[in-house]
């Protein structure tokens, strides 16, 4: 598949040094999750957290060019997909590992912030197993609030 959708930067908040086998398996997966939207990007990069609660992953992608063009922000939304389903399934191979040591009140969150190429937030979306809250509205799966 072509590019068609732009071309975006993918980094993760998280320390190296605590990344399992499996956890750096499926980060490793993430671009073939953009690819899938039409999306082009290279590796994942990794930065440092600061305190942040119970966040499984928290995403960033930024729009290198492309992604934010059109009336209908198509880009934008195909990034936004790529990553809620592959933030989706990161959260299903969590809670089939924790199994029944997953408490009924965790729910381990994803969150996804695209940012445009001039820095500027585009939108920030929180990927939950009971849904997704995505203020825009038009990545499946949204969450009533």
């Amino acid at each position: 598949m072509t590019d068609d959708n732009g071309t975006v930067r993918v980094e993760v908040l998280g320390r190296t040094d605590y990344l399992t086998p499996d956890r750096a398996a499926m980060l490793d997966e993430l671009p073939a999750y953009l690819r899938a939207e039409g999306i082009a990007t290279d590796d994942v990069y990794f930065r440092e957290p600061g305190g942040m609660g119970f966040i499984l992953e928290s995403i960033a992608i930024f729009a290198l060019g492309g992604v934010v063009g059109g009336a209908a922000w198509d880009g934008t939304k195909a990034a936004a997909r790529a990553a809620t389903a592959w933030a989706k399934e990161r959260i299903r191979r969590h809670r089939a590992e924790c199994g029944d040591d997953l408490h009924e009140d965790q729910e381990p969150t994803v969150h996804v912030t695209i940012y445009g190429p001039n820095g500027a937030m585009l939108r920030t979306i929180q990927v939950r197993h009971r849904g997704v809250d995505d203020p825009l509205g038009d990545v499946e799966g949204r969450e009533s609030s």
